[in-house]
């Protein structure tokens, strides 16, 4: 691969306890040990940014000072837009920070919001070259979102709306498929406190909505 060839944009999907996490290191590993000259960088949502942060401490129940500290420091960074977006992510974050409970779009646009900014990282590395092996995108905001009873063309309008020009299309999603009862199960022997995208319905729904 040529240092000026755009790099390869690769997704893996799936439930949660489906193995992604798992293969996805093992992807970029496999990449870079076997010289196939290319560069491999290993991705996943929510990201460490100001909006993932937001978003994971909400469905993990983070006490509300950490909460408060986490949205306010997310809405520092907020651009303002003419089109409502920047107003309407302000009072989701608002109200994230006072603790209260928001709705399940509310919370998409949040997910959003952290790939809008994550975004420019993204095409920096494909514009070097590299392959950016992601652990979920796009499609997790659908299958959560549609799982939750949020309608299909809500997502679409705002995830076009907050992401705009900025959105990538991957070159290759692969789903890691798994029962929701496998899913549920390796869920309860993990350990892991679950969050509120991992209750057995919810899990069960987004299986059918992927």
């Amino acid at each position: 691969m040529s240092e000026k060839e755009k790099g390869k944009f690769i997704v893996l999907e799936g439930l949660t306890c489906s193995g992604k996490s798992i293969q996805v290191p093992l992807l970029v590993a496999n990449l870079t040990r076997k010289k196939t000259g290319i560069t491999a960088v290993l991705d996943s949502e929510p990201t460490n940014e100001s909006f993932g942060r937001v978003a994971r401490a909400y469905i993990e129940g983070s006490p509300v000072a950490f909460l408060d500290r986490v949205a306010k420091r997310a809405a520092r960074e907020l651009v303002y837009s003419s089109d409502g977006v920047s107003r309407k992510l302000t009072s989701v974050l608002e109200c994230i920070g006072r603790g209260e409970r928001i709705s399940i779009i509310d919370l998409q646009l949040i997910f959003m919001a952290d790939r809008m900014r994550h975004t420019d990282k993204i095409y920096d590395w494909l514009a070097f070259g590299k392959a950016v092996i992601m652990d979920r995108y796009a499609l997790s905001t659908l299958a959560y979102g549609l799982a939750q009873g949020v309608s299909i063309g809500d997502l679409v309008v705002w995830h076009g709306l907050i992401l705009g020009k900025r959105k990538i299309d991957p070159d290759l999603t692969i789903y890691v498929r798994i029962s929701a009862r496998t899913a549920a199960e390796r869920l309860a022997m993990s350990g892991k406190i679950t969050d509120i995208n991992e209750t057995e319905e919810i899990i069960k729904k987004a299986e059918t909505a992927y």
